[in-house]
């Protein structure tokens, strides 16, 4: 019976190791790991390679696949959150605070403005009295956006 290959390239197998960053020794015994789970060596092969007894190429093989497993483990997605300290978290407030005030504060200047520039809808507003059309043309004609200096 003919085993078909597939196509493309072949498998790399344990001679993958050496693309991944790590000294020499960790590669030359993963490779040693890979070799033997993939059954390309025995288990006394491997531990003549290593220079290790059998009981330390199990303990060796279990590390190197619980590591390899837990790497593989879903995380959260997204970046990590950054950790405020106090203090930056009081900056932040302090800014949002002061953006507010500002706001705040272009809100009760143009409120001014406009009672200024038309003082009889404030009155109208009010209740009171409003000024006839001749003292308000009169007010017009008074009135500057710019208040002399000095």
């Amino acid at each position: 019976m003919e085993v078909l290959m597939p196509a493309g390239r072949p498998p790399m197998g344990p001679r993958l190791v050496d693309r991944l960053d790590g000294s020499q020794e960790a590669k030359m015994k993963l490779e040693v790991i890979l070799k033997n789970l993939t059954m390309e060596i025995s288990i006394q092969e491997a531990c003549a390679k290593l220079g290790i007894g059998e009981t330390r190429f199990y303990e060796l093989r279990e590390e190197a696949l619980s590591a390899a497993l837990s790497s593989l483990e879903p995380g959260t997605p997204g970046r990590p959150r950054k950790e405020v300290s106090p203090g930056q978290a009081e900056v932040d407030a302090l800014k949002k605070e002061l953006a507010m005030l500002k706001k705040d504060l272009v809100t009760s200047q143009t409120k001014t403005m406009i009672a200024a520039s038309f003082p009889h809808l404030v009155k109208e507003e009010a209740g009171e009295k409003t000024d006839s059309k001749e003292d308000l043309r009169r007010k017009s004609r008074e009135w500057t956006p710019f208040p002399a200096m000095g």
